[in-house]
This record gives C-alpha cells, sequence and structure tokens, in this order.
C-alpha cells in the first residue's frame, strides 16, 4: 500500500503489538534533539496522535550512509 505523507512529514504506521510507528522525514527533524531526547518527534508527532511515550527510534539511511528518515515507535499516554 503506498502512503502519502503528511504535510509535516510524518507517516503513521500501525505496529504490530499495537503500538505506532512514525516514520518522520530527516528534514522535518532537529537530529540533536533526537539523538538526545526524542523532542523533535515528540513535536512531529503531538499533532497528529496527542501525548505519546517513545519506546525506540531507528535511523533510516540511504546505500551512502546519508539519514533520510527516523523510524519512531510511540505508545499513547
Amino acid at each position: 500500500m503506498e502512503r502519502i505523507p503528511h504535510l509535516t512529514g510524518v507517516v503513521v504506521i500501525p505496529g504490530e503489538k499495537g503500538e505506532l510507528i512514525y516514520q518522520i522525514q530527516s528534514s522535518a527533524v532537529d537530529t540533536a534533539r533526537v539523538e538526545t531526547c526524542g523532542g523533535s518527534s515528540r513535536k512531529s508527532s503531538k499533532p497528529i496522535s496527542g501525548a505519546v511515550s517513545i519506546t525506540n527510534v531507528e535511523t533510516v539511511k540511504d546505500v551512502s550512509g546519508h539519514t533520510q528518515s527516523y523510524k519512531v515507535w510511540v505508545e499513547k499516554e
């Protein structure tokens, strides 16, 4: 199924365990905040799903090693 990204650069995918997986374009993220506390990921996800807790963050890179997006696993609070 093709997914059209949200205007914020975020696609939300339901996970297998009931969690939500946000795929966030790297251009929509302040990388320093993601690596330290997930702050930008929270800002990107809050308008879409309300308050969430981040349980995992994975960096998605292209074949050249450049960051393309982040996968962020969240649970609703």
